[in-house]
Parts: C-alpha cells; structure tokens; sequence
C-alpha cells in the first residue's frame, strides 16, 4: 500500500470584552491543510490504461487554507438572566483515511474489462466541509440550584462529501469522492 504524509495544523485566537452591559468574545481560527499527494489531470483517462486517449499525468494537490470568525456576545439582564448571540465560521477536514481510500487510480486499468471491484476513488483534493451558525437564546436563573437556557440555531452546511460518476473516455463510468452536498440544520435546545 501506498504511504502518505499529508500536513494538517490550526490556529486559534480568541479575546473576550466585558464591557458595562455587554460581554463579546471574538476570534478567528486558521486552518491549513497539504495533502502532499497527486491526482490524475484527466480523470476520462486516469490509470492511462485507453489507448489513444490523451495521457493523464499526476497533478499535485493544492494547499487548503481558511481563515474562520466567530463572534459571541451576551447581554446580561439583571442579575438573573442574560440573552445571548453567537456567529461563527467552522471547517471541518474529511477524515484522512476516507479522503487517501483508493486514491491511486492505477486500479482503474481494468475498468474496461468490467472489473468494478475497486469501490469509491478517494481524493486527497477535496475542500474542506465549511459550515456557518447562528445562534440566539435566553438564559435565566430560576433558583440558586435550578435555571434553564433556550436556544435557537440554524446551520448553512456546504461543501459536504459525496460521489460523482466519471465518465471515461470508452463509456465507463467509476465513483470518485468529492464535495457535492450541502444542508441546512434548524434546531432548538432546551437545557
């Protein structure tokens, strides 16, 4: 099997003012990602297995970067009670594994002679999964041992894994990884 040595490494900083009727904590996550791998440059003709076809050469991945704001703020009401607010910016690397899982292309070769016994193509190209929050609530202080907080949030997911069909250049077709999805998360939280 093929050994991989991909680069993964984030930053976070984070401050919090508290401010006469206002508390806001603000910060900013860096994340990097380098697959140091390769994919093919023609996936109609990824193994170079069809004679005639153009040739695919190995194509170096590209370096994942993003920079992710997220902001909190709280509005104390009295000594008991508070609303609070929160936005943020979050993303999420596929797992490694699923991400390099058949990622040499070279089992294709005998995608013409009918062989579909390779599974999903991995890609160590892929995007990062990016979803971004929101959030409101209310927090309240009932007794000394007893409070409860409500919460409202909604979550814009984009970018989620998923398959696409490759068609090559004969007419066969074979499943690669790749970011095709996406969602929405409404909810409510009681605690």
């Amino acid at each position: 099997p093929a050994t991989y040595r991909p680069v993964m490494g984030a930053a976070y900083i984070q401050d919090q003012m508290d401010l006469k009727d206002l508390i806001v904590r603000a910060g900013f996550r860096f994340n990097y990602f380098d697959a140091r791998s390769t994919i093919p440059s023609d996936l109609a003709n990824p193994a170079n297995a069809i004679s005639g076809a153009p040739e695919s050469t190995p194509q170096a991945t590209t370096v994942k970067t993003s920079v992710s704001p997220r902001l909190g703020v709280a509005y104390p009401i009295g000594d008991s009670a508070a609303i609070h607010f929160a936005y943020g910016h979050f993303d999420q690397f596929p797992a490694i594994g699923r991400m390099f899982t058949n990622s040499n292309y070279d089992v294709l070769a005998n995608l013409q002679a009918g062989s579909d016994n390779f599974g999903v193509m991995g890609n160590p190209d892929v995007e990062p999964e990016k979803t971004i929050q929101y959030e409101i609530g209310y927090k309240q202080v009932l007794t000394p041992d007893l409070g409860f907080d409500l919460t409202l949030f909604y979550k814009d997911i984009r970018s989620l894994l998923g398959v696409e069909f490759i068609e090559t250049y004969t007419g066969a077709r074979y499943p690669r990884l790749t970011n095709v999805d996406f969602g929405n998360v409404y909810g409510v939280t009681l605690a």
